[in-house]
């Protein structure tokens, strides 16, 4: 009694020792190694579906597999306290797959002691399976394959139990079940568990019990076919004429069946063979002797019953990875305790002869597999150690770096593991961040969200395993957005990580530099120019009003303008041209005005009117306007002209600014204001942008529009401004704003003079085409005045060759504008990101030439 009770607490003594090396070696650094894969993302995020939203996916669930497993960690998940109790979501599942891990290995532990009735063959089995480089690679991975070999284990320990009575067996048809609900591969498993029942039942009870066993197993697989049947998903579209589009489980299982892995005999393209390489690298000695045990287990086993039932449980393994179906590389899971069963029996087999030998034979065994166990541990995957490697931390960097984004109406397509942290701990900002998978095969995603245009994405988080998964599976929309993207941040360790591109598409372009341009130089309603000391101009306000409602921001509109007319407004309503200050305090420093940003500012009224519907914008716009025609319209021999602003009418001459022209703001207004002529400024404007353009002014000829030019009122020549005036002829950073205008009325308006006048700039086409650049300013005669690029200049005549020269337009906009388009993580720029003026007209040049700056007063919101 006592020697039994003492040998019952070496058998404790020795498990509990395995158990705690195999804890460590699967514990340490299982947060951080191996990565993060995608399929354990799904099953995490179906288990936090079950939780939160009572579904069985957050997707459409289209019956790939049987839900069994996510079931079992939602509820692990309830009971742990929440899915971020172990940090990032997926760890949560990982502190499972450790629980079942080593209930895995007292199970394999319990029936190699039943086959052989040798502790140290079990001991041998458990610590095999322990220190399997390859099984902690996978075993730590959230996978259904983990979990089915659980509950397969289970049933076989019940089957092996010295006491085999009709209740394990109806048990233990339950659990399997539950296997196969878990993993369908559980299948393959049947024939060898009927063996086993057929062999330890009496014969009397032998047929009842063999069909009890599959009855039961029969009736909790058939729950999820009697789901399927319930929801009207279990047969294909088309049966019985049931032609509403819906998921099928038939036609899945379909789907499955028919995946090709290539056929066995193909060593090259075998998915088999490839996946075989693989578990060859990183456990070669679990692998070849493994498989070599189950080949003398089978035959040894015509002596020896027992030894069959191991090699016959391998053997069932085997069959179904040699199947000719596809085979990946986590399906090796179920085999692993398998291949460590048949090593350690097969090292029993040796040495039963003598128990001496037997025990020094299987403790050299284990010695010699746990050395090449920890060498490889070392070398997993090529050169990466299982308790050393990192490949985790930058994919919990990415996503805390997406979570510190506010873009809550971005696209993002990302790797699944991600998807839970993303919808749990992102404040709905994360609404649109989407599997990738889904993206290109959920018609919800694919149809109702992005319907079908890959332009609706607006950022890719790209893994490695994504970026052999997107033009593998052609998951086409997707790809053709990663194509159209740039790279702007990138967490990346130990051979993996999360490369973020951002796409190049036109409208992510101009909201995403929309909101990191109110983020640089809006404050509080104010636009800063930092070149200019922090001040503010009326300029500067118009352009950020124009650009919100246009980009339907009425948050950032009614700032704006609020701060404006509180600031800025002077008594007639027109706009003081500049505002120096702080934050605590400013004051106006020139009650001059400029009439293009009165005019912006109007037309960015009127069309926050017709947007948003509100009558107050339209009144303010109203009064706007009349104070516009009163100070900032001058007559000269009868004809009205806009002029610089209230300070430019003066005795004997009247000043222009061309770039202040807007015959496209005008046609809106004379709408909105039917007591003014504003139709009569349409032909004045275009009438002396050309006089402008083609009069000598200070130069031999008149090749561009100039910054500045003049009316006399007494001889009504055109010429160059008042001497008192300091403004310059040359076409610079004003002048470079005319083709833009009157391309802008061009594209509302199919206006003649405006395609008339374009034709006039015939020099910057030739300057294109001559050098393959513009400077960033000529003098008024078309001599370079300052010889360096700039976006602006692109920006503003981009206009001019869309519409007379496209191919030239397109070059220009891809690597003139385009490519100074920068995004430094979540920060959009053109060229410098402190110039705000640059960020402004890029913005307005891109927008037109894209298509992005619609005539709201026509199509309201």
């Amino acid at each position: 009694m006592l020697k039994t009770l003492s040998n019952h607490y070496k058998e404790i003594i020795a498990l509990v020792l395995v158990l705690t090396v195999s804890t460590a070696a699967h514990a340490f650094n299982m947060f951080r190694f191996p990565y993060y894969e995608n399929d354990e993302g799904v099953y995490i995020s179906q288990a936090w579906s079950i939780v939160t939203q009572g579904k069985l996916a957050p997707y459409t669930y289209w019956y790939d597999h049987a839900p069994a497993g996510w079931m079992l960690i939602a509820l692990w998940a309830k009971l742990t306290g929440g899915f971020f109790t172990f940090g990032a979501s997926v760890n949560s599942g990982r502190m499972l797959m450790l629980v079942l891990h080593l209930a895995s290995t007292v199970l394999l532990y319990y029936c190699t002691k039943k086959l052989t009735d040798s502790r140290m063959a079990g001991l041998v089995a458990a610590l095999i399976f322990s220190l399997s480089p390859l099984g902690i690679y996978f075993q730590r991975r959230v996978l259904l394959d983990n979990i089915m070999t659980f509950w397969v284990l289970l049933s076989f320990a019940l089957l092996l139990s010295s006491k085999f009575r009709l209740s394990r067996v109806i048990l233990c048809a339950v659990i399997f079940g539950i296997g196969i609900l878990t993993k369908e591969s559980a299948i393959f498993f049947i024939p060898l568990f009927l063996y086993v029942i057929y062999i330890k039942s009496n014969r009397q009870q032998r047929s009842f019990t063999l069909i009890q066993w599959l009855a039961v197993v029969g009736l909790i697989v058939s729950v999820y076919f009697l789901y399927a049947l319930l929801k009207r998903e279990f047969f294909p579209v088309g049966f019985m004429g049931d032609n509403t589009p819906h998921v099928s489980l038939l036609t899945t299982l379909k789907e499955q069946y028919i995946r090709g892995g290539g056929e066995i005999t193909d060593f090259s393209n075998s998915t088999f063979w490839n996946s075989m390489r693989v578990w060859m690298g990183d456990d070669p000695v679990i692998i070849l002797l493994g498989a070599a045990a189950t080949i003398v287990n089978l035959i040894a086993g015509i002596r020896y019953r027992n030894v069959l039932l191991a090699g016959l449980l391998s053997a069932s393994y085997w069959a179904f990875l040699m199947r000719g179906g596809l085979v990946i590389e986590f399906y090796v899971i179920p085999l692993i305790p398998l291949l460590a069963l048949n090593i350690a029996i097969l090292g029993w087999l040796i040495g039963r002869s003598s128990l001496a030998f037997h025990n020094l034979g299987q403790i050299v065994l284990a010695g010699i597999i746990a050395l090449s166990s920890i060498y490889h541990a070392t070398n997993i995957r090529g050169n990466l150690n299982l308790y050393l490697a990192d490949q985790t931390t930058p994919q919990t960097e990415a996503v805390d770096w997406m979570l510190s984004m506010q873009k809550p109406d971005a696209f993002f397509v990302i790797d699944n593991y991600a998807y839970v942290d993303l919808q749990t701990r992102g404040n709905n900002n994360f609404k649109n961040a989407e599997w990738y998978w889904k993206v290109d095969r959920d018609p919800m995603i694919r149809d109702e969200i992005l319907q079908q245009n890959p332009e609706g994405i607006s950022y890719i988080a790209l893994t490695p395993q994504m970026e052999h998964d997107l033009p593998a599976a052609e998951l086409n929309l997707s790809l053709k957005a990663w194509h159209a993207s740039a790279p702007i941040a990138r967490f990346w360790n130990d051979g993996w990580g999360v490369e973020f591109w951002a796409t190049r598409y036109p409208d992510r372009i101009l909201r995403s530099s929309w909101e990191s341009y109110k983020d640089k130089f809006i404050k509080n309603g104010r636009v800063i120019d930092p070149y200019q000391n922090g001040n503010t101009t009326s300029e500067g306000q118009s352009y950020a009003m124009l650009r919100a409602v246009w980009m339907d921001d009425r948050t950032t509109f009614d700032a704006v303008w609020e701060w404006s007319t509180k600031h800025l407004q002077l008594d007639d309503s027109l706009f003081a041209w500049r505002w120096e200050g702080t934050d605590g305090g400013g004051r106006i420093t020139d009650t001059g005005t400029a009439a293009d940003a009165d005019q912006d500012i109007a037309l960015a009224l009127l069309f926050a009117g017709k947007r948003w519907g509100e009558e107050n914008y339209l009144s303010q716009a109203g009064k706007l306007l009349t104070a516009i025609w009163d100070k900032e319209v001058a007559e000269v021999n009868g004809i009205p002209y806009v002029t610089g602003g209230n300070w430019a009418n003066h005795e004997d001459s009247v000043t222009i600014n061309p770039s202040y022209l807007s015959p496209s703001h005008y046609r809106i207004f004379a709408e909105a204001d039917i007591s003014r002529p504003w139709g009569k400024l349409i032909d004045s404007s275009y009438r002396i942008l050309e006089a402008c353009t083609l009069s000598k002014l200070d130069k031999a000829q008149g090749q561009l529009p100039p910054e500045w030019c003049a009316i006399d009122k007494n001889t009504y020549e055109i010429r160059a401004p008042d001497p008192n005036q300091p403004q310059a002829t040359e076409y610079s950073y004003n002048a470079l704003r005319v083709p833009w205008r009157i391309a802008l009325d061009l594209a509302w308006n199919k206006s003649e003079d405006a395609s008339k006048y374009l034709k006039l700039l015939g020099f910057l086409y030739g300057e294109y085409q001559a050098k393959g650049r513009l400077a960033a300013a000529f003098q008024h005669d078309g001599q370079v005045w300052e010889d360096y690029e700039t976006v602006l200049a692109y920006a503003g005549s981009i206009g001019y060759f869309q519409a007379l020269y496209p191919s030239q337009a397109e070059q220009i906009y891809q690597e003139k504008i385009l490519a100074k388009f920068y995004e430094d993580g979540d920060i959009s720029y053109w060229e410098d990101i402190n110039n705000y003026y640059v960020q402004n007209w890029a913005w307005l040049g891109t927008a037109l030439y894209t298509d992005n700056l619609p005539n709201l007063w026509q199509v309201g919101g």
